[in-house]
């Protein structure tokens, strides 16, 4: 089990006290730590002596951080696992059966829940542009069971290392967020199945990691998200339609996001965000100046995928999760 963190002393001792009370007992946890300046290291060296450290000499970000602990991990399946989170007692059994019932299962997610509302659980809705939301539903009875889904949230995923690697495990280019969509959907087109089970449960801060940025979507509530998340964010969420869609798919759904990226646009120069609308263009013109790279990596993607896109779409949102997402906040974001 791998646990990333970066200035997040302050959530390992729940986090890590629920991994030490697994039922499931043969396994290795590792902390991978990206350079904290919060005395991080020393903190779980002296209180979870079992942990394995990974000591990052600079803030690598959550997907290379987590690729260069994963090339340290002996186990057959890596699980990985957000700092800001809690786990059921049984939560590593549940998510590890469904790779010993059926050998094409390659990535397993679990059922997330607030941490501060255990009454609220969080289903991710994710459209055809890539872009992933969070869905307060009322939590529902634990159910020995497993639903096929496009997308497994990285904060607690599990995925068979043999896959992981050949997959040359998260794109580091990203740094973070979107990087486990990517991962996602690279998998699926890649012919392996991808479940969550609907017993196994984690207590997740969502945004808890993140300063500023507020995620779960309850009721009219405002959206709290900065100005380096949307930038970061956009870009790579760009990147990944342009490394995994085939070329015909491409040609209508790019000028459907240009048209809800320009609809962004106008909605925050309007309101005088001209730092919002800067931070969308920066993300395009990164893209722009990273196309060699993109193609090399499409390239790959396209060359081993064994389904279509027929399929990938068919377990999307077909339509825009922003739309949803401004709609159910009555357009009230908090952009820091």
């Amino acid at each position: 089990m791998i646990v990333i963190t970066y200035n997040g002393k302050h959530h390992l001792d729940v986090c890590l006290s629920s991994v030490r009370r697994q039922t499931e007992t043969d396994f290795e946890t590792i902390l991978v730590d990206n350079a904290s300046a919060d005395g991080t290291v020393e903190y779980v060296r002296r209180t979870f002596p079992w942990v394995r450290i990974v000591a990052n000499s600079s803030n690598l970000g959550f997907a290379e951080g987590n690729n260069v602990a994963a090339k340290t991990a002996m186990g057959d399946i890596l699980v990985f696992l957000n700092d800001d989170t809690e786990v059921e007692p049984d939560w590593l059994e549940k998510i590890l059966r469904p790779f010993e019932e059926d050998p094409a299962i390659g990535i397993v997610g679990c059922k997330a829940v607030d941490f501060y509302h255990r009454d609220t659980e969080i289903r991710v809705l994710c459209d055809i542009f890539g872009y992933a939301i969070n869905d307060a539903v009322p939590r529902t009875p634990p159910e020995r069971a497993c639903r096929d889904v496009f997308y497994v949230p990285g904060f607690a995923m599990a995925i068979r290392a043999q896959l992981f690697r050949s997959l040359d495990g998260f794109d580091a280019s990203y740094f973070m967020f979107a990087e486990d969509v990517d991962l996602a959907w690279r998998a699926l087109l890649a012919g392996w199945r991808m479940v969550r089970v609907l017993d196994g449960t984690v207590y997740h801060k969502f945004g808890g990691s993140i300063p500023g940025i507020q995620i779960v979507v309850d009721g009219p509530r405002r959206f709290r998200t900065t100005v380096w998340k949307r930038r970061l964010g956009e870009r790579n969420l760009l990147t990944t339609l342009l490394k995994n869609y085939r070329t015909w798919t491409l040609a209508w759904l790019l000028p459907c996001y240009a048209l809800g990226l320009a609809a962004e646009v106008a909605f925050f120069a309007l309101r005088g965000r001209r730092d919002v609308v800067t931070a969308y263009g920066q993300a395009v013109l990164a893209n722009a100046r990273t196309l060699r790279d993109i193609r090399r990596k499409r390239n790959l993607v396209q060359r081993t995928r064994r389904i279509p896109d027929r399929r990938i779409l068919s377990q999307m949102c077909f339509g825009s999760v922003k739309l949803i997402q401004g709609i159910r906040s009555g357009f009230q974001l908090e952009i820091e």
